[in-house]
């Protein structure tokens, strides 16, 4: 299979059940090729296991330097995933995680509701507070009980949601203390999310916040607990995904779903919407006349992570000078992540190249069979009557 680059700006798909050869007969082959041009760029995500290994293989292959292979993850580069990121943005997207866990094990719309609230509000007194804050409980005498540094993160929204007594008063007053040291708008803006934060949480009932805490810790509290997941995507440490897919760069997220579940598909939803925000900078920049790298994006089990919103991103690429790559198992899954039929096929309309493998699955065949068309076709009847 050839594909020219300016069909490559039009997407592919491949399609096919467990095993069928999509990432060893389309998604690898399809990788070399594309980097078989130096100046190349490809980000790609994967969810099973070997996946990353298998693109860093292919990239040194095709002649990349070990320096410009990044991948980023638990064991790997940290890329802190919410920076650049505004507090709606980043509750919106747990939002859809709490879903996609809602739609599995069951959930209440009030607790998800709540829940995303609750988010948002923790999530724009650190985006506000402008810089680390450092929020240490003391004891009487002074002593530090509770070190407390608190980031634009997933791990410190987890942390400041959690915070009850003493606790939640000594980051309040950190927050204070940070606003009455701000001028003008930034100032009203610091004090307003504190506002609301403590609004919100003074009218929880403590067992309802129980049960709307717990809906968080479902998506956002293993950043907390888990020292790999807030290595990787809440350090201080930056990551900047443009300047590191320039001349040739390739970036591979590698984050196992198997392990880390809801948590992992945030932070591919995450991703995805960084990804977005490329799109749109280079757009901007190629309208100024700037001269944009070829770059690829290669998103294998889509149907994990799809949402209906995708749609917009995908006509984004050709003006973008991005090369989108799905690929997934079942169209069926496709449609029960995204709301159905109708949105299903919408996110893959426009895919120019579809590689569809046999399948037993209705969803996927109707989608091969609209992709080859309808032909009319003529037959003879003849009737004997008496």
């Amino acid at each position: 299979m050839r594909i020219d680059e300016e069909s490559a700006y039009g997407g592919l798909l491949a399609l096919g059940p467990m095993g069928s050869g999509k990432t060893r007969a389309v998604l690898q082959p399809w990788a070399g090729w594309w980097l078989r041009d130096p100046t190349a760029g490809l980000f790609a995500y994967g969810v099973k296991p070997n996946w990353s290994a298998s693109l860093v293989a292919i990239a040194l292959a095709m002649g990349r330097e070990p320096e410009q292979i990044h991948v980023v993850g638990p064991g790997y580069a940290p890329w802190p995933l919410i920076r650049g990121l505004e507090p709606d943005s980043v509750a919106n997207f747990v939002r859809e995680a709490f879903r996609r866990e809602g739609a599995a094990h069951g959930g209440d719309q009030f607790f998800s509701d709540s829940a995303t609230n609750l988010v948002r509000r923790a999530a724009a007194i650190l985006y506000y507070s402008g810089q680390y804050l450092v929020a240490d409980t003391l004891s009487p005498t002074g002593d530090v009980v509770r070190p407390r540094t608190l980031g634009y993160d997933l791990e410190s929204i987890s942390e400041i949601v959690h915070a009850t007594g003493e606790d939640a008063n000594t980051i309040a007053a950190a927050v204070r203390a940070r606003a009455s040291g701000l001028e003008g708008e930034a100032a009203e803006d610091l004090e307003a999310a504190l506002a609301g934060y403590e609004r919100l949480t003074k009218d929880l009932p403590e067992k309802t916040r129980g049960s709307v805490v717990g809906q968080i810790d479902t998506v956002v509290e293993p950043f907390l607990s888990s020292r790999a997941l807030r290595t990787a995507f809440c350090s201080n440490e930056e990551f900047d995904l443009e300047s590191a897919l320039v001349d040739g760069g390739v970036v591979v997220l590698d984050v196992d779903l198997g392990r880390y579940a809801a948590a992992a598909r945030l932070v591919y939803l995450l991703a995805f919407e960084q990804m977005r925000r490329l799109m749109i900078r280079r757009i901007d920049d190629e309208r100024q006349g700037h001269e944009l790298d070829p770059v690829a994006f290669v998103a294998d089990e889509y149907a994990e992570v799809a949402t209906a919103a995708h749609k917009s991103m995908w006509r984004l690429c050709r003006e973008a000078r991005i090369a989108p790559v799905i690929a997934y198992q079942l169209h069926s899954d496709l449609r029960s992540v995204v709301g159905g039929k109708d949105a299903a096929d919408a996110l893959v309309a426009g895919m120019r190249t579809k590689v569809l493998f046999a399948t037993d699955d209705e969803a996927s065949v109707q989608l091969a069979a609209g992709a080859l068309g309808q032909v009319d076709r003529e037959y003879e009847s003849t009737s004997r009557s008496t």
